[in-house]
């Protein structure tokens, strides 16, 4: 029992692999079709979950609509299935609290004055979340917080790093062979 630390220690680090491996397991043994992060959706959209990422304060001050369609809905619960929980999950560990600090976003509220995205924003399509993270109320460095997505080896369209915002953005890209492009700015 006194090697459980580590153990959990271990099974963290590996966790993405772990249940990647997993799916891929599981669809040898139901069909000969391999998992997709589509058919994961497709199969259990009701069952993964998505609302966290959908908040803004923004538009609650303004009274902007941020309801995401359907096709929306099923690329948030994607983006919280393969990029917000396995970092959460890796930085909670060590006593890190993740904070979205944006993520959907209607096209009205990607426009807006207080936001100023980009016309082709991936947080339109519910593929990007905006992301801080504390540890004993004390923000962590954007720096540290990239190394440690970047880490992950997760399938990241995109990981930027804001340092004078202290945030960083993670996209989802959902294709065979992700970009993961980093980048500062």
């Amino acid at each position: 029992m006194g090697n459980l630390p580590s153990m959990l220690k271990i099974l963290w680090k590996h966790l993405p692999k772990l249940l990647n491996s997993l799916m891929v397991l599981i669809s040898k043994t139901q069909s000969s079709t391999p998992v997709s992060p589509q058919s994961v959706t497709e199969k259990h959209s009701s069952d993964l979950p998505y609302k966290h990422l959908i908040h803004s304060d923004v538009a609650a001050k303004h009274g902007i609509d941020n309801t995401p369609n359907t096709e929306q809905i099923k690329n948030l619960q994607l983006l919280n299935l393969y990029i917000y929980m396995p970092i959460e999950l890796d930085l909670r560990k060590d006593g890190i609290v993740l904070k979205m600090e944006s993520g959907f976003r209607s096209k009205e509220l990607n426009m807006h004055k207080e936001i100023g995205g980009s016309e082709t924003s991936d947080h339109m399509q519910g593929f990007a979340v905006d992301l801080s993270a504390t540890k004993n109320g004390v923000l962590v460095a954007p720096e540290e917080l990239f190394n440690r997505i970047k880490a992950l080896n997760l399938p990241i369209k995109q990981l930027i790093k804001y340092p004078k915002k202290g945030f960083c953005h993670a996209s989802l890209d959902i294709s065979a062979q992700p970009r993961r492009e980093y980048l500062t700015l």
